[in-house]
Formats: structure tokens, sequence, C-alpha cells
């Protein structure tokens, strides 16, 4: 499942359930050879994104702690580490193209939104949508942010003013 290319195209990550739980492995596109297992948890593990880099950002799941974001180097052996853990469930994380800013789903409102921050992860956070959002998608330029609420996308820009970051109102 969630296939993700990475950066230079020479390799995909992907989870897969063969083991019972969802875990990410890591296939060459030039080679036949058997996929490397990244994860190895009694927890689900779902692939999201390669950052700049080469580390792969994924969301775990434990029935205990709910969603949260991780990061793990793609190579075998590699130990995970937290990127976003907080009380509520966070997923679905989005990376700009430049990589200066993520973009994830957190049900902190008790309904999931859309939020936006600099990365690497500082104080700094703002919400994108306002009435429920799903499924973050950077523009190309990682100016505009996509993003699903029910069957209407919607975007928001990220305009930088005097230094100070903030995003435009959602509009259909």
């Amino acid at each position: 499942h969630s296939p993700v290319w990475s950066p230079d195209g020479e390799r995909i990550a992907f989870d897969s359930s063969r083991t019972g739980n969802y875990e990410i492995y890591l296939s060459s596109v030039d080679s036949l050879a058997a996929e490397t297992a990244l994860t190895q948890r009694r927890r689900d593990h779902f692939v999201n994104a390669w950052l700049p880099d080469g580390r792969l950002v994924f969301t775990e799941h434990s029935v205990a702690e709910g969603f949260d974001l991780w990061s793990i180097e793609a190579r075998k052996g590699a130990v995970a580490e937290p990127l976003l853990r907080t009380p509520f469930n966070e997923s679905e994380p989005a990376f700009s193209a430049d990589g200066r800013w993520i973009a994830y789903v957190a049900d902190e409102t008790r309904r999931n939104e859309v939020f936006v921050r600099p990365f690497p992860l500082d104080g700094t956070r703002l919400q994108a949508s306002h009435d429920g959002g799903e499924e973050p998608v950077w523009s190309r330029t990682g100016h505009e942010l996509f993003f699903r609420n029910g069957p209407e996308v919607l975007s928001v820009r990220l305009e930088d003013s005097e230094g100070q970051p903030r995003l435009t109102e959602p509009e259909v």
C-alpha cells in the first residue's frame, strides 16, 4: 500500500500487512531482490513521505496511544525517531517541495483539521482548515496547500509578511 518514490527516483517505500501488522518496506527499482523491512514493531506503520535528507516520515498507530508522526533513515537497521507526538492524533504528513513546511492532519479540535508548521519543527503552528480537513497536498511551488473536506477540495496560500508566515482563508 501507499508507494512513495524516493527523491532520486531509485527506490520506493511502501507499507504492507504481510506480517500481520502494517510495516514499512523499501525496494530498489533496478533490482528484483527482496524488499528491505524498515520497521518491525507491534504497531501499524503507514509510510507518507520522503524528506530531502533521505529519511522517511510515517504515521504510527497504536491502540493505546493513537496516531503519531515518526521518521526513520531509509536503511536496514535504522531506528525510528518521534517527529510529532502529542495527546492528539496526527497523521497524513505532507512536505512542501523545498522541505521547509509540513502539513498534517490532527484532531485536537475534536475533528480532523489540517495544520501547517515550519520544518524542522519549532513552536509555530498555523491552522489551514477551519471546518474539517484531510489529505493535504502541496503545490509544486510550495506556496499553496490543497486539502479535502468531504466532497470539496480547498486551498490556502502560504504568505510571508515581514517574516511572519500566515495562511489565507480556505477557498473551494
